[in-house]
């Protein structure tokens, strides 16, 4: 519509503009017939007046219109590194506020990993004891094994206590500036890596929505770790080495029990691809301050 209001404007300038010196000589030999319409030296001066000022007004138009688009390129431009800065610097504080998470769960992955392993707490020893298909001495030397280990996990948990405080917030919060990310800011990400996880805005999303999945089955460490803090917690009250044991067999999800559960993570797996997504995020902001992005 505006474009059409445009032409219709520059069509009566036009007109306006030829017309007029035909308008002024029928006004000076038709309409009023006062004069002889004017010499040839006389007419010819007018001409260049006219045509000059015609020249010199579309000269001032064109230069103006020029740097007025300049300066709305320049603008655009200034608006889009505004944006690309805000856009890199929240998912900056985004990831490092994901690997904040990711090192507390490591440090409990690797805590309960090395725990386990020390006290040589398996599905095989459980069954062992379970079935009663081992000497008294050596299941009794199990059984208290199994006690320092849960032993040793509460003692973990109770060091940690604060830090495993509103564990389900701390996911919806990491999934809720994920999701508001996406909306807000990922469409100007300076992206600027080659075949990386944040080569364009469908790799991003893709590499955003890994890693939402991923924190959530990686939390499900934490509440391991307080499912078997809690198999302590049972032992205190009944003393009953017997039922460690029976808890720590107890179904935890689908078919597999509370060790097999925590053995079968792909943990480390997630952390490497996290790990990558943070070194192309650091490219990233290199490549945007070295500004071979815009």
């Amino acid at each position: 519509m505006k474009e059409k209001v445009r032409i219709v404007i520059w069509i009566i300038v036009a007109v306006l503009l030829i017309g007029c010196p035909f308008l002024i000589q029928w006004l000076m030999t038709g309409l009023f017939g006062t004069t002889l319409g004017g010499t040839n030296d006389g007419w010819l001066g007018f001409w260049g007046g006219y045509l000059g000022a015609i020249i010199t007004v579309i000269g001032v138009y064109l230069q103006i219109s020029l740097e007025r688009k300049r300066d709305q390129e320049r603008i655009k431009k200034e608006r889009i590194a505004d944006l690309q800065k805000k856009a890199l610097e929240n998912f900056l504080n985004l990831i490092h506020k994901v690997n904040g998470k990711y090192e507390f769960i490591e440090k409990c992955y690797d805590e309960i990993s090395y725990l386990m392993k020390y006290s040589e707490v398996s599905n095989e020893t459980i069954d062992k004891i379970q079935q009663q298909s081992i000497s008294y001495d050596d299941r009794d030397y199990r059984l208290h094994e199994i006690k320092g280990f849960v032993l040793q996990i509460n003692n973990y948990y109770k060091r940690s206590h604060n830090e495993l405080k509103d564990i389900q917030n701390q996911y919806n919060e990491i999934y809720a500036n994920v999701v508001t990310f996406k909306i807000n800011n990922l469409q100007f990400f300076p992206f600027a890596l080659d075949n990386g996880l944040l080569s364009d805005i469908n790799t991003s999303t893709s590499q955003m929505d890994l890693l939402v999945k991923n924190i959530e089955n990686d939390f499900e460490i934490l509440k391991i770790l307080t499912d078997l803090r809690s198999i302590y917690t049972t032992y205190v009250q009944d003393k009953d080495l017997e039922n460690i044991v029976a808890n720590l067999n107890v179904i935890y999800h689908g078919n597999n029990n509370i060790i097999e559960q925590f053995k079968s993570h792909d943990f480390m797996k997630h952390k490497k691809m996290f790990d990558k997504l943070m070194k192309d995020t650091e490219k990233a902001e290199r490549k945007y301050i070295l500004k071979t992005n815009i």
